[in-house]
């Protein structure tokens, strides 16, 4: 469910999106694909500094595993 945080000091954005049917090497790849594209990290989180609506934030994709479904975990946090 997506959803944002705001405060005067910051924005925070979280997006949750699921998959069924992906195994572990497909998650793997695709992870691997970010990497390949400038994120940093390995196949469990990556991250890259970004820029959105003329701010800067820090951007994280995390997959986790569960009952034969992928999470993707996706947040964007300001950065000061």
């Amino acid at each position: 469910m997506p959803g944002d945080i705001e405060d005067e000091d910051f924005e925070a954005y979280n997006i949750l999106y699921e998959y069924n049917g992906l195994t572990e090497k497909d998650v793997e790849e695709y992870m691997q694909k970010l990497i390949d594209s400038g994120w940093e990290g390995d196949s469990y989180m990556v991250s890259k500094n970004v820029e959105w609506k003329g701010k800067q934030f820090k951007a994280s994709i995390e997959a986790m595993g569960y009952e034969g479904n992928v999470c993707f975990n996706c947040n964007l946090v300001e950065l000061e």
